[in-house]
């Protein structure tokens, strides 16, 4: 766009602004859409206010809505219409999504690929913010891979708002591989460290891109775990609104390329964060379908109480099947001390795990527990395993 500053593009619509004799100037569509707009929810109102005719409908007047909403626009007429696209390209500078969005599809309909090439060009040297999100959006539809090309090497400079839509642009990128191994650390570092929006956005892709041979990036998830650990905001423990936080995808990323760790899924159980705890809880299950040695481990930690007691029956309900000498250190709990871990173990009493007179032994067993919810879990679970036998 020669001949507009930078300072005078991030004001798109300038008094003045320039409108070609049987053209069409942005803003005047903009205008009429919007007028569009405000007369379909004025509709909407009339709608939900009873003004209508009586008879009109039969219960409620909100299956009329999609009547009164705007019809969709048929942009492919854009190719067909004069229209300035150097002031089109302003107005991917607005801080309004909604004008960058209708902006940047009049562009992708009207631009040829060298022009939306040289477009994105612009946007991603000079743009933040909605800009960005354009820049990725128009970047994914320039042919072959060029457009992950340029978001690749603008992901690689300093930080600007607004790069997590680079990120997402990425996340959806079908080409294989999206980069070399250098620029792909490159960028995951500089998006992994910004604030937690970027963040999230790079700990998406390092998961999208994860796998066994990618031990590399081992190191780097180890330190933006710990960098996240230390300066995520807290997590309410009396209710309210969950902090945004990469930390559960970078776990996910650490298992896809190292296979489930038991010391790390112990940790992941015991974190504040419900989606980290379910990390752990997945890791676990993983753990044991791997019939790994670190299992004996986990059933002495519930038997210690270093793992909370429902960790157990969440595994156990999950299972298809345990190793007999599994499934005999599982049923010793039965006789445990503290009654949540009882409670827990009886997940064991399935005919997946045991074989109907096993149960029926322990079953009659714990009828005799001190707890009231242990005696009648096992006295249902009993009669249900009687009235089986009797149909059978």
């Amino acid at each position: 766009m020669a001949g507009v500053s930078t300072k005078e593009r991030k004001k798109p619509f300038r008094a003045g602004g320039a409108a070609t004799a049987g053209g069409m100037n942005f803003q005047s569509s903009v205008t009429a859409i919007a007028y569009v707009h405000i007369e379909a929810i004025a509709a909407k109102k009339y709608l939900l206010a009873g003004h209508a005719k009586e008879g009109d409908w039969g219960h409620s007047p909100l299956h009329q809505l999609s009547q009164v909403d705007c019809p969709d626009l048929d942009w492919s007429q854009i190719r067909e219409t004069y229209i300035d696209t150097a002031n089109i390209e302003e107005a991917l500078y607005h801080p309004s999504q909604w004008i960058v969005w209708m902006a940047a599809t009049i562009l992708e309909h009207k631009l040829d690929p060298g022009a939306l090439k040289a477009c994105v060009r612009r946007l991603l040297a000079e743009g933040e913010g909605y800009t960005l999100w354009a820049a990725g959006g128009l970047a994914a539809e320039i042919p072959g891979r060029e457009g992950t090309d340029l978001v690749v090497a603008r992901l690689k400079q300093e930080f600007k708002w607004g790069e997590r839509h680079l990120f997402d642009m990425l996340c959806l990128s079908k080409h294989r591989p999206l980069c070399s191994g250098e620029d792909m650390m490159a960028i995951l570092e500089n998006g992994l460290f910004a604030n937690v929006w970027p963040a999230q956005s790079a700990a998406e892709l390092l998961l999208k891109v994860a796998e066994p041979a990618k031990t590399e990036f081992l190191s780097l998830i180890e330190s933006a775990l710990d960098h996240w650990l230390e300066h995520e905001e807290p997590y309410p423990k009396a209710g309210g609104a969950i902090p945004k936080s990469p930390r559960a995808d970078l776990a996910k990323a650490r298992v896809a390329i190292e296979g489930p760790v038991y010391r790390c899924a112990k940790a992941y159980l015991d974190d504040v964060r419900s989606d980290m705890c379910d990390v752990g809880k997945s890791s676990i299950i993983g753990l044991f379908e791997a019939e790994d040695s670190a299992l004996v481990e986990f059933f002495a930690d519930v038997e210690s109480g270093q793992i909370d007691a429902p960790i157990l029956s969440f595994v156990l309900d999950k299972l298809d099947s345990l190793a007999a000498g599994d499934t005999g250190q599982v049923a010793a709990l039965l006789d445990h001390d503290d009654e949540r871990v009882r409670f827990a173990a009886m997940a064991i009493l399935d005919e997946k795990y045991l074989d109907p007179d096993q149960m029926r032994g322990l079953l009659k067993k714990l009828q005799n527990d001190k707890i009231e919810d242990i005696r009648e879990r096992a006295k249902d679970a009993l009669a249900k395993l009687n009235w089986k036998a009797l149909k059978a």
